[in-house]
């Protein structure tokens, strides 16, 4: 998940199951899953749990 205003440089990834805080710079290549990442530049800032329901949706916008 990208939150709003995100800037994504070329090159770098977020890794599935994780979450872009807004207003946050991506600039790297993260490998870490299931983490928030968030900052300018990005940078890990808490672990998500792997039963987060987040991810898990059935129901509203999923993809």
């Amino acid at each position: 998940f990208v939150g709003t205003n995100c800037v994504l440089l070329g090159g770098s990834t977020l890794p599935d199951f994780c979450v872009l805080g807004a207003k946050s710079l991506l600039n790297k290549n993260f490998t870490d899953t299931y983490q928030l990442y968030g900052g300018v530049p990005a940078r890990p800032i808490k672990s998500l749990s792997h039963d987060c329901k987040y991810f898990r949706r059935t129901e509203g916008f999923v993809v």
